[in-house]
């Protein structure tokens, strides 16, 4: 990596990062769809997962490209140890893991324990922290798909990046979709 330029390395650490962050991800959707209540929302989840693996499957696609093997955390410390440690900070994270995602799913999984008796709050809960994570992702995409565009990367890169993209905007809408319907179902309550 040593060899790259600023521009290069920051992608090669921010997809190091979105890999690591969608592992977990796919890890937590398993468990979502396990307990979610809402037929279409455990389809959501189930068809989220499948899409998950594949963008798994890319991010290692680009990093083979891109010469790199990002199925490591090895390859972040590494150069971050050579004193790049501004780009762990811009890329939130942490013991290669990605802290952001990792806050994201925690304040998730405290608001669930807040309705474990109340099986719709459970299934607005599920949908609202995933849409969260889903905004996340979408950006980080974005992210790359810009720092891919500004480099001579294969064009395969970008076309990687897009479908993974497409996807998680798919995920996004649904999941913004169940919890309209989910809010239109809940009676206001005192929490």
């Amino acid at each position: 990596m040593e060899n790259r330029s600023r521009l290069e390395r920051y992608f090669i650490l921010g997809l190091n990062g979105l890999y690591q962050g969608e592992k977990v991800i796919l890890d937590n959707l398993k468990e979502m769809h396990e307990t979610a209540n809402s037929p279409e929302l455990k389809d959501v989840f189930a068809k989220h997962i499948q899409e998950t693996e594949n963008q798994v499957k890319r991010l290692e696609k680009i990093g083979t490209i891109l010469g790199e093997n990002i199925n490591t955390e090895e390859g972040e410390e590494t150069l971050l140890d050579k004193g790049k440690h501004a780009l762990k900070t811009i890329l939130f994270m942490h013991d290669g893991k990605n802290k952001i995602v990792g806050a994201l799913i925690e304040k998730g999984q405290d608001l669930l324990k807040k309705f474990e008796d109340d099986e719709s709050a459970k299934d607005l809960c599920l949908a609202g922290s995933t849409q969260f994570i889903e905004s996340f992702e979408v950006n980080c995409y974005e992210e790359l798909l810009t720092l891919a565009g500004k480099e001579d990367f294969d064009p395969e890169i970008e076309t990687l990046l897009k479908e993974s993209l497409e996807e998680e905007k798919r995920a996004h809408e649904a999941l913004k979709s169940i919890l309209g319907k989910e809010l239109g179902k809940m009676e206001y309550q005192t929490i």
